[in-house]
């Protein structure tokens, strides 16, 4: 549980006005291009990997032809997302 001091200081912060833009950095909380690309290429792998378990789901009988269908036309289009985000 918060002390009240710290609940009292975060409800100032929450409430405190927007500064400036004179004051802050356009890319304050933001990635770098090359930290979104790296991002953006471990996820791209990841939906390649699931879909090679979907495929592997459909050799084991554990999903329907029609479902295997389906969660792979949404990883392509995942993928493709993410490629183009590249």
């Amino acid at each position: 549980m918060l002390c009240p001091e710290a609940t009292q200081t975060a409800q100032i912060n929450w409430h405190a006005p927007p500064r400036p833009s004179s004051e802050t950095s356009p890319r304050v909380g933001r990635w770098s291009e090359a930290d979104s690309a790296n991002r953006n290429k471990i996820a791209r792998g990841a939906a390649m990997e699931c879909a090679a378990s979907l495929d592997i789901m459909k050799l084991r009988k554990v999903i329907t032809d029609a479902r295997h269908e389906r969660g792979s036309e949404l990883l392509a289009a995942v993928v493709s997302m993410l490629t183009k985000m590249i």
